[in-house]
């Protein structure tokens, strides 16, 4: 689902202003919906290149996340997520972006959850965000 995402991603990564770390580990495949499952991870990828603006670097992992559970990780190197915000990040309709619908980590949040997921955001140790969903792994 990753490097999916990462390929559909590419025409925005051509230009070099965004430093792309891929960090797999295995087993790392999720129980669902392929496309869904993508849509999981080119929704956070996006957020993250938007979140960082002109340049920055963005680290994509995956690997295991408990018993029977498989983990993807997006951390970005932009402003971070504050308190307030974080609360409410996964309402439809909440948006900080000028142009946004608000909808796209709603979206996320929902596919997360009808695949028997959790999904949440924290500071990164490096500075800005860290999305961390946890799904079923596939057998």
């Amino acid at each position: 689902m990753a490097d999916e995402a990462l390929f559909l991603l590419n025409p925005q990564l051509k230009d070099g202003r965004f430093e792309v770390i891929r960090a797999y580990e295995r087993p790392s495949t999720a129980l669902g919906n392929g496309n869904q499952l993508q849509q999981i991870a080119v929704n956070l990828l996006v957020n993250a290149f938007q979140a960082m603006g002109e340049r920055g670097q963005v680290t994509i992992a995956t690997g295991a996340a408990g018993p029977g559970r498989v983990k993807l990780s997006v951390t970005d190197t932009g402003p971070g997520v504050r308190p307030e915000i974080a609360k409410r990040i996964f309402e439809p309709f909440f948006t900080t972006k000028a142009k946004g619908s608000g909808l796209g980590l709603s979206i996320v949040h929902a596919i997360v959850t009808q695949h028997g997921g959790r999904m949440r955001v924290e500071d990164s140790p490096e500075g800005g965000a860290r999305f961390i969903v946890s799904l079923p792994r596939a057998r």
